[in-house]
């Protein structure tokens, strides 16, 4: 495979805009804070967590490994926990790949009298379910270092902790993650020079509620064998273009790898990847974090998300308008497309045909039947269908029977449905809290369905149990029977197309 990655482009970026870009990264190397590099000692895996400070939206990091073959190794390196010098020997610098040309990024150790301060702090979480702990906690990672960014950045505190059941992320003091210890988490190939350490969903945050203060952050911890990786080189691209490459030399056991890219870099496409290097500047294999099985690959390259992809999900996320059907045929052509969709096994869509139709301006709806079982189908002015039901002549009457689907309309308003199949019914009426009726339509044989729409709410879920209950009046061979239906997730969630 070739030496260079070139992330595929999913948005390309105005000429002008992706000059701003390079400016602000041409800003940020002129950096006068240029610290010795002092790293506390570390001895295990740690966590992977997304993000720092509040976010809006998250996104799993998109992890693109170049595998390479890796050599049967002799057995598995120490890791030393010796604190290295202050003043380490200056090495040959590998190679850049591309005329963007590597700096290297100051960081110190954190003093004690900070450790013990965000020690505190981080663990000091609000909520009722702050995460559990279980034996001596222990100082994994205590460093102040700057984010890799497209701009200015301060200095960050970054601190993990570690007990017998989690690990912790604190930065500047505050808690920023929490990862499980798992047994299941799979541990790096004998022989690589360093591992992707184990981390629980997410990986890069996108904060994006104001443009000109965008951006996104992301993380990645890595635990490397010092005695063999000289360098960890981080090389940022913005599409297809390196942007900003980072050395972080290698001072102890495990190192912590955060970037953050603000305002109009958070809306472009984003990456970055990670290299182990030695003192010949050659590429290491390095292990990414993965099942068990996972091969050792020659880098680790991870995909941002960013603001632009925000906005697509939140898009995506919201309803959408529908349409009625052009005709009733095509509605049940629909709804039987809905149900082999939705894996609705009791019903033979090549055998079911609609039994009764509601079929009017505002409102579209049906029951399928293929003789044995049946179900409802709204596509209009929402879109939902029902779980399947036998079809029986010795049907036993009660209030569950008359359950319905309650949906929010596109732009407003809300609808309500249900159908079902009971022989011998000459009439249902339902009258819902607002004091709206709506009777249903129901067939020689027995199916029924009934309609009802409102330009506010029936209910409103956070205060169902003050609302009065749904009356149904059931007239069948002759005899009229009320049922008081409550207003529950129950009973008003009848459809297994989407959720409630």
């Amino acid at each position: 495979m070739s030496e260079d990655f070139t992330p595929p482009p999913r948005r390309p970026a105005p000429d002008e805009l992706r000059q701003r870009i390079a400016t602000d990264l041409l800003s940020a190397r002129n950096r006068s804070s240029r610290r010795g590099r002092v790293l506390a000692p570390v001895a295990a895996a740690l966590v992977l967590v997304a993000g720092v400070g509040g976010v809006l939206g998250t996104g799993r990091l998109n992890g693109q490994h170049e595998l390479v073959p890796v050599d049967q190794p002799s057995p598995t390196p120490t890791i030393s926990t010796t604190t290295p010098s202050t003043t380490p020997t200056p090495k040959p610098s590998p190679s850049a790949p591309s005329s963007v040309q590597p700096e290297t990024l100051p960081r110190q150790a954190m003093s004690a009298a900070q450790k013990r301060r965000d020690t505190k702090s981080c663990l000091e979480v609000e909520g009722d379910n702050p995460p559990p702990r279980q034996g001596q906690l222990r100082t994994r990672y205590a460093v102040e270092q700057p984010l890799i960014a497209n701009s200015s950045s301060p200095d960050q505190r970054v601190l993990f902790l570690e007990d017998d059941l989690g690990q912790y992320e604190c930065v500047d003091g505050v808690q920023s993650g929490w990862h499980a210890l798992s047994s299941s988490d799979s541990g790096a190939t004998a022989g690589v020079a360093g591992s992707e350490v184990p981390n629980t969903g997410g990986g890069s945050s996108a904060s994006c509620d104001v443009a000109e203060k965008s951006r996104v952050d992301s993380s990645v911890l890595l635990q490397v064998d010092e005695q063999r990786v000289d360098v960890v080189r981080v090389t940022l691209y913005s599409n297809r273009s390196a942007v900003r490459i980072v050395d972080l030399p290698v001072d102890g056991p495990t190192l912590y790898v955060g970037t953050r890219l603000s305002g109009a870099a958070a809306r472009l496409p984003m990456s970055f990847r990670v290299e182990l290097h030695d003192d010949q500047g050659r590429v290491l294999p390095v292990q990414p974090y993965g099942a068990s099985g996972t091969k050792p690959a020659k880098k680790l390259t991870f995909t941002l998300y960013s603001c632009a992809d925000q906005e697509e999900d939140q898009e995506e996320d919201q309803p959408k308008p529908l349409t009625r059907p052009r005709s009733d045929r095509a509605g049940v052509a629909a709804c039987l497309k809905m149900v082999e969709e939705n894996g609705e096994q009791g019903l033979d869509v090549d055998q079911a045909k609609a039994e009764v139709t509601i079929s009017t301006p505002t409102e579209w709806g049906t029951v399928l039947s293929d003789g044995t079982h049946h179900l409802g189908c709204s596509l209009y002015p929402t879109r939902e269908i029902s779980a399947s039901a036998p079809t029986s002549s010795s049907i036993t009457t009660s209030r569950k029977l008359f359950s319905w689907a309650t949906n929010p309309i596109v732009p407003e308003g809300e609808s309500l449905w249900a159908a079902g199949y009971l022989p011998g019914a000459t009439t249902i009426t339902y009258t819902l809290p607002d004091g709206t009726t709506a009777a249903a339509k129901i067939s020689p044989d027995g199916y029924w369905m009934v309609k009802a729409q409102t330009p506010t709410s029936f209910a409103r879920e956070d205060n169902l149990s003050s609302w009065e209950p749904v009356r149904v009046a059931v007239t069948r061979n002759g005899r009229t029977t009320s049922y008081a239906v409550p207003w529950t997730l129950e009973s008003m969630c009848h459809q297994i197309s989407h959720g409630c």
